[in-house]
């Protein structure tokens, strides 16, 4: 095999591995950024991404101060998860729950009192 066709060989498998590659890093980075939200209590939501799930509120904060619950259904057999929070109005904070120990968030609901 001539060095021409060396070269081109050698440029076709580079760009197949890159292709590939790309391929596999945008499925990699969809799936980990799939996210959905539960219901909104006075600007605040859970929002899930599969096992991984936060409390939530939009931009201005709680809507009202007091003590918004957050629980999330996981699915597979994995024990439900949820957290309480007490928030002041305008509380903007994220708040990490504890993750499904194994299949994913099924549906997640927020309470407030």
């Amino acid at each position: 095999m001539g060095t021409a066709r060396k070269s081109v060989a050698v440029a076709v498998k580079v760009g197949v591995v890159g292709l590939l590659t790309a391929g596999s890093l945008l499925t990699v980075a969809t799936a980990a950024n799939a996210s959905f939200r539960g219901n909104t209590v006075n600007n605040c939501y859970g929002i899930a991404f599969t096992r991984d799930w936060n409390q939530d509120c939009g931009t201005g904060g709680a809507g009202a101060t007091g003590n918004y619950r957050t629980d999330a259904d996981c699915n597979s057999g994995a024990p439900d998860e949820g957290l309480t929070r007490f928030r002041n109005a305008g509380d903007t904070t994220s708040v990490d729950g504890d993750d499904c120990n194994w299949g994913s968030v099924r549906t997640i609901t927020t309470w407030y009192n």
